[in-house]
């Protein structure tokens, strides 16, 4: 499973690339997304998770899971533990070989 020295620094995404790896068949993918608020602007960490081994974006949406995290540190781990839970949450499924969407 990704631990954080695996994950790029939060700084990598200001530059708003995505972030992209896999645990076995559980593919995940990370970018930086803006929300505007009365307030202003806020940065947010956008994680989606789907079944690999198709990329993010040839697999259907109904495949995709996504969680946003605040775009802090603690976001960033709050985000790379949220990946590991899914994972562990159905490692069965995730341990397939490569599945057919």
């Amino acid at each position: 499973m990704p631990e954080s020295k695996d994950w790029m620094p939060l700084n990598y995404f200001t530059y708003g690339k995505p972030f992209t790896g896999s645990v076995r068949n559980l593919s995940y993918r990370i970018i930086r997304e803006e929300k505007e608020l009365d307030e202003g602007k806020y940065a947010l960490l956008q994680v989606c998770v789907w079944p690999g081994p198709v990329s993010f974006d040839k697999t259907p949406e109904e495949k995709k899971q996504y969680r946003s995290f605040p775009f802090d540190e603690e976001g960033r781990l709050a985000a790379l533990d949220w990946v590991n839970e899914v994972f562990k949450s159905d490692p069965l499924l995730y341990d397939k070989m490569p599945q057919l969407l």
